[in-house]
């Protein structure tokens, strides 16, 4: 088989992995097409006919951040396809969902123009996220300015220049086009807000290309920004023009290329050994098999990484190329004397989010050997309290890198326990502790208020998986739950039972179904559960938000036509208004600006509700004598019989008696039992005589939004 078809069989490999979910495929088809600086041939067209497989058919389901990257990484390798153009408008909704105006930001950002040049999009998509209030940025004809105000309704951006020029207004896609915004971090940033100072003694090509990098996009011809940057602030006009023509390139090419050597000398080619920075040490040592760290090297290295430690947009860098040499080295007892030397506080080592961070962001191969730096730059104490926070999917790693080290693995299983019995455990950490399946590990697990407190806070990111295995694990389990009731001692089982019913983790139809299953485990404790199982007594108590899978789409679709359609419609009218003239007597400008209040204020709310709500289907709700969501109640009312079916938050259909049980009827109803009677609304007596099942037509209706 010849390269070609070799390397087109592994995106094939990555790229139906990739569609089929799979994140470690999804990862290396990134580092795959990042590795080279153009697509393999036929690797193109493989790609684009391939786009419809990685992209969700639905928009609902959302291209989230790691596919996100890859439509960026295609369109900056110049795969220019409408499908791609599609899916990065999509993923900017998504992105910046929080944007007013959706539809403008697509313009500015030229996703949809096929005039644009689909390689510039990753750069305005970099560009848009560092455009804040505060900002630093240049502009060729106005130099230095500040963002003042930013206006996203009708995307305009006011920025403030240098002293002496005026202050200027720019559309959003204007700003994209005309401006280099300064990086939060870069050296750009720390000169002009005199948080360093200047080093003379630094090589003006080197400086150069320091600064190009400091702005987004980079500068192709520093000369003028840097001149800007430096005069009068540190050096006098014959002072600049002095250093910088003391090492200044002979040629008329960038001067972020490496300065020239004095005559009848050949420039030596930039190497890992010479890199003049951390991105530039990446790129050289990419491809390399292995190594030879010598003292030499040393100096230089570490001064890249003195540099950089402290600066929080190289903490990615940082940690990239330490496992990178780590994992490279012929000799790692070199490279551990170069370690020594590191900055300890680094900002990829800053706490323990900067730790998740970068570790999040490296290739799985590097994994490893980036803990080892880290252990070998901090030592223990600091190592495990830092690990142990990380996702469930690095813990594998974790134990890999400690048995190459000379420490009792044992220690680590102590550490969790003791953050556990310090209710400071993640799910993450307690669903590693669980699989050890050890005596000492497994008592540890009888406070269960404290697992269901775990599964009661928000995560997000990489740390869902295992936030789903634990819920997993209460919910369906009957050892993890026999472990939770202390084995089943009449203590265990009262104190499991209190803790379900005041849990915010459950909602009320899984709070039922635990209960029926500790029946099921501890028959002897049926007497106790129906004794205590109401939980939603009538008139007092509180039930999880939740509500069924039809109702949140609804209003999902609500959602989804403010932000696409009538926002931008009241933006464009907004703009229609201004044109007018003289705002303070503008009838129709307040009239838009008052319509565009209340649909930014229906959107608010939308999203917060949807970002509370629970959606369900009910299926796990066990009819087991109790009114609560998801069952069906029969009452008997004045000699005849009604019946109710009592579902979520936002379900009601009053043709099919359909309840939300936030309703006063439901209300009455909810934590009932057989026999028990209530007072209707209406003032009248009614007798709770059955508690069914759903039957078949409401489930039906749950499951097709009309």
């Amino acid at each position: 088989m010849s390269d070609k078809s070799s390397v087109l069989g592994q995106f094939e490999d990555l790229i139906m992995g990739s569609a089929e979910g799979d994140k470690d495929a999804l990862t290396k088809l990134i580092e795959l097409i990042a590795a080279t600086p153009e697509l393999v041939p036929g690797a193109a067209a493989l790609l684009s006919d391939s786009l419809e497989l990685l992209v969700p058919e639905k928009q609902s389901a959302g291209i989230g951040e790691l596919l996100g990257r890859l439509l960026l990484l295609l369109a900056a390798r110049g795969l220019e396809t409408m499908p791609l153009r599609d899916a990065l408008a999509s993923f900017s909704r998504q992105r910046y969902r929080d944007y007013p105006d959706p539809a403008g930001l697509i313009q500015a950002l030229g996703v949809l123009d096929p005039e644009t040049d689909i390689r510039g999009v990753p750069e305005r998509f970099e560009m848009f996220a560092l455009l804040k209030e505060g900002a630093r940025v240049w502009h060729d004809s106005y130099g230095f300015g500040q963002i003042r105000e930013l206006d996203p309704f009708s995307n305009l951006i006011y920025i403030t220049f240098s002293p002496g020029k005026s202050g200027q207004t720019s559309g959003l896609q204007q700003a994209l086009d005309n401006l280099n915004i300064v990086k939060p971090g870069s050296l750009a940033g720390a000169l002009l807000d005199k948080q360093e100072r200047f080093d003379p003694a630094i090589a003006a090509a080197e400086f150069d290309h320091l600064v190009a990098g400091s702005f987004s996009p980079p500068l192709r011809n520093p000369r003028q920004v840097v001149k800007a940057l430096l005069v009068p602030a540190w050096l006098g006009p014959r002072g600049f023009i002095a250093w910088h023509n003391r090492q200044a390139p002979s040629t008329s090419k960038p001067v972020a290329l490496e300065a020239p050597k004095p005559a009848g000398t050949t420039a030596e080619p930039i190497t890992w050994k010479n890199a003049r920075s951390l991105h530039e040490l990446r790129l050289r040592l990419a491809g390399l098999d292995r190594l030879e760290l010598q003292e030499q090297h040393t100096a230089n290295l570490l001064k890249l990484y003195q540099f950089a430690g402290p600066r929080p947009n190289f903490a990615g860098d940082f940690a990239h190329t330490l496992a990178l040499l780590y994992s490279l080295a012929a000799d790692p007892a070199a490279l551990e004397r170069l370690i020594a030397q590191l900055p300890a506080d680094a900002c990829a080592w800053r706490d323990p989010e900067a730790f998740v961070a970068v570790t999040g962001e490296l290739p799985a191969k590097l994994v490893e050997s980036w803990l080892r730096v880290s252990w070998l730059v901090h030592g223990r104490e600091w190592f495990w309290q830092n690990v142990s926070v990380l996702p469930l999917k690095y813990w594998a790693y974790i134990e890999k890198m400690l048995a190459t080290v000379p420490v009792d693995g044992a220690e680590l299983r102590h550490v969790v326990l003791e953050k556990l019995k310090r209710r400071e455990a993640t799910a993450d950490a307690i669903v590693w502790l669980w699989r050890q399946k050890l005596p000492e590990t497994i008592a540890a697990f009888t406070n269960p208020r404290f697992i269901l407190e775990v599964l009661a806070k928000p995560v997000r990111g990489e740390f869902h998986q295992a936030h789903k295995t634990l819920r997993t694990l209460v919910l369906n389990k009957a050892d993890f739950q026999r472990v939770l009731m202390d084995g089943g001692s009449p203590k265990g089982i009262e104190n499991f039972i209190r803790v379900i019913e005041h849990s915010r983790a459950l909602n009320a139809g899984e709070q039922q179904s635990l209960l029926v299953k500790i029946v099921r485990q501890f028959p002897e404790a049926r007497d106790r559960i129906e004794g205590r199982s109401r939980p939603t007594p009538a008139g007092g108590g509180e039930i999880s938000k939740m509500s069924s899978f039809r109702s949140v789409e609804f209003r999902r679709r609500e959602l989804q036509e403010l932000v696409n359609k009538k926002i931008p419609a009241s933006s464009a009218a907004i703009a229609q208004a201004r044109s007018y003239g003289d705002l303070s007597e503008n009838f129709e400008y307040k009239a838009a600006k008052e319509a565009q209040r209340l649909l930014m204020a229906r959107r608010r709310e939308l999203e917060a509700a949807l970002g509370e709500i629970q959606p369900t289907d009910f299926s796990e709700v066990v009819a087991d004598r109790t009114a609560l969501p998801g069952v069906s109640v029969e009452l008997e009312v004045g000699g005849g019989t009604q019946t109710h079916h009592i579902l979520g938050l936002w379900d009601s259909d009053p043709e099919r008696h359909i309840l939300s049980y936030d309703t006063p009827l439901a209300q009455a109803m909810l934590g009932k039992t057989v026999g028990d009677t209530l007072r209707m609304p209406q003032k009248t007596q009614a007798t709770i005589v059955a508690v069914h099942e759903l039957p078949d037509e409401i489930k039906q209706w749950l499951k097709h939004p009309e």
